[in-house]
Parts: structure tokens; sequence; C-alpha cells
């Protein structure tokens, strides 16, 4: 009965405990001549990719880490490929070679070079891609085992096609912008269905809502989590040269495939602002040269602003008359914001001009009015700025700087 129940025991610890041994990472293997059991290398899987989108030239590293034992390291660690059905699909080598040498890939699932790192480091490296899968989705077993046989691993590989991304979330949800609006903060939060997917850009696109394929502006957003949330800061000086109107917001997202998703807010109200002109600097009195005096000049200038911002300005000018006159057609002078030599800061919304007062001894004591306006890209004119200067005849007083008139 003894002999009974200890060879009973020995059948179940033999049923038990071997098979175990044989599914771990650790692949052991009793070598002839040498009683025991003896570990010849540690197989360990370090990287391998989840998915693999079919269709697409994208590699992803495979990268086991192998520990020799009792044996050396060895040239190269073999992969066996067992597709959905059970049946092989390939064979392939990865190399602790520190990709400096071409091995020949047996299909355009493997790379031409290994992409290993550092060479002779015991981290065996391949990369793969799922275009050469030819319809055959599903989860891939590969096998790897050490050319010997003596060391191993197993792991799965799911085949999947292409999915693009797409946003999960827009916040917040706009019905207007009146003119001169809050900035708005916007986030959208995107969703990846394929592995090793990466969204490279995101877009606001504002078009007519009665004309959508006629895009106005194209706005970028900013990765602000990775790149699956994305932000950007809307303010009024984005709808310069944008009319008073409806629109469609459409936002639009690219990934590395090249493969887009977007979705709209449909006939958003958008109002711009009609600009302003104030503060207008010129001096009281200009003292007119003799004949025989140079010319002197002066710079004029006044203030403006827009809602849009400044790039939303199309000219800023001027008209005048005499006292006695009329408003009558007159050529249009132009003032600038450009940073010239007349104008202090290029974009501070300071528009200046020079104006010259040529000499004469003849001409009348006069007052001139002056109108100055603004007009902005999308047509629209502010009211008028008026302002005044009376130029006199100079009685043997000193000239000062005078204006162009």
């Amino acid at each position: 009965m003894k002999r009974q129940s200890f060879a009973r025991s020995l059948q179940i610890l033999v049923t038990l405990i071997i098979p175990a041994l044989l599914g771990s990472i650790i692949f052991l293997s009793c070598a002839e001549g040498i009683d025991g059991w003896h570990i010849y290398y540690r197989v360990t899987i370090e990287e391998i990719p989840e998915a693999l989108p079919v269709g697409v030239v994208l590699y992803f590293p495979i990268i086991v880490r192998v520990e020799p034992v009792e044996r050396p390291l060895p040239d190269s660690l073999g992969c066996r490929v067992v597709d959905p059905e059970g049946a092989l699909y390939l064979d392939f080598y990865l190399y602790d070679d520190g990709n400096a040498f071409d091995h020949p890939p047996v299909s355009d699932f493997l790379s031409l070079r290994s992409g290993d790192n550092v060479p002779g480091d015991g981290r065996f490296t391949r990369q793969i891609t799922g275009q050469d899968f030819a319809g055959v989705h599903g989860v891939y077993v590969l096998e790897f085992r050490t050319p010997d046989g003596y060391g191993g691993a197993d792991d799965s590989v799911e085949i999947r096609p292409v999915e693009a991304p797409f946003f999960t979330e827009i916040t917040p949800v706009v019905d207007s912008l009146p003119s001169g609006f809050e900035p708005v903060e916007y986030e959208v939060h995107i969703q990846k269905p394929t592995p090793g997917d990466r969204v490279d850009s995101v877009y606001l696109e504002i078009s007519y809502s009665e004309r959508p394929e006629t895009i106005l502006r194209r706005i970028s957003f900013y990765g602000s989590a990775g790149d699956t949330v994305w932000t950007l800061t809307l303010t009024p000086a984005h709808f310069w040269g944008i009319r008073t109107g409806l629109y469609d917001f459409d936002f639009v997202l690219w990934d590395r495939f090249g493969l887009s998703a977007d979705t709209s807010h449909d006939y958003v109200g958008v109002w711009n602002g009609i600009p302003t002109v104030l503060n207008s600097a010129l001096p009281d009195t200009i003292w007119r040269p003799r004949i025989g005096e140079p010319n002197d000049t002066t710079a004029i200038s006044v203030q403006v602003n827009d809602s849009e911002s400044l790039m939303d300005i199309a000219e800023v000018r001027f008209e005048v008359r005499k006292v006695w006159q009329d408003w009558q057609p007159s050529p249009d002078f132009y003032l600038l914001d450009s940073g010239g030599p007349w104008d202090a800061v290029a974009g501070d919304g300071i528009y200046s001009v020079p104006l010259v007062t040529s000499p004469s001894d003849s001409l009348h004591d006069n007052l001139y009015y002056f109108r100055f306006y603004a007009r902005d890209k999308t047509d629209q004119q502010s009211d008028y700025l008026l302002d005044s200067v009376r130029v006199i005849e100079r009685t043997g007083i000193t000239p000062v700087v005078g204006m162009g008139l």
C-alpha cells in the first residue's frame, strides 16, 4: 500500500508540476548526458505591440531579452508566427547587432534592419508592420526560441484594420459671438481605436453657413494632454475680415496615417464691430514759411480701435476743407501705422502722416477742418472724428514746425 501511495503521489507530482514548468516564461530543457533540469537561457519579452494596424507602413519594435545561464549569447533569436487558425504564418529572426547589418526580410511584415539600439546587450530586436497581412485579421501568436531550442517565450499580437480617430467631446457649444466677445476656451477630446496611431493636428475651420465649401479661417488647436485632449483660445482677433453673419464651425483632426475625422457646430452667429477713431493729435496753429524758406513738416496722428484687432483695419484717412467751404470730394490722404519716419511704433494703433506747410507771403490766415475715418476689411466705416488747425502767415515771428497746407 505504501509503495502504491508513493507511486500515486509521484504521478500527481509529474502531472501537475512539469506542465507548469513547460508553460512558464523560462523554457527548461534536459541536456543530454546531464542529470536533472538545467536552465540554459532566460528569455523575457520586454516590448511587443498589443496590435498591428493593417494596410499602413508603420513599424513597431519587438524587443526580447535573452540572458545566457549555461550557454553563450546566441547570434539571433527565432520567432515563429502562428495565424488565428493555428497554421504557421512565417518564421523570422531578431538580432542584437546595434542595427548595423541588413537582414533581408522574408516578408514586408519585417524591417530590413533590426532596429536594435546597443549591440551585445542581450536585447534582440526586430521591427514589424501589419501591411502584409492579407485580410486575415485576428490574434497571431509569436513564439520566440533560441536557435538551439533551449530557451523561449510566447506572446500574441492582434491584427486590426486601421480606423480613424474620432471626437468624443467638444466644449463649449457656442451659438453666437458678439462683437468684442470674451475669449472662448475650447477643449476637444479624441479617441484612437487603432493601436500605434497618433493625432498630429486638430483645426477649427470657419466657413459661410450658406457656402460651407469656402473656408475663411483655419485655426490650430494645441495638444494639452498627449494627443487625445486639445485646446484653443478663440478671440475676436480670429475674425478680422469676417463679416457679420452665420458661420459653420467645423472641427477637423488628422492622424499619422493621413486619416481625418470632423464634426461641426453650424449656424453660429458672428458680429463684426465697426472701427472707432479717437484722440487726434493736431497742433492748434501752424506758421506758414515765407517765400525762399524751406517747407515745414509736422506729423498728425489719430488712434484707431477695432474689436477684431488692427488686422481688421483696411485704411485710415482724412479729408480737409477751409472754414468757408463745404465738404467736397477730394483726394484721400492716408495715415499709416507702419513704424516709418513719421510713425513712432508700428502696430500700436496710432496712425500718422506728415503734412507739409509750403512757403507763401500772399495767402491769408485760414482755418482748416479735418475729418478722420477708419474702414475695416468688411467695408464698415467708422464715424468721423473732427479736428481743426489754423494756418497763419508769419509777420516777423520766428516760424515753428508747420503743417502741409
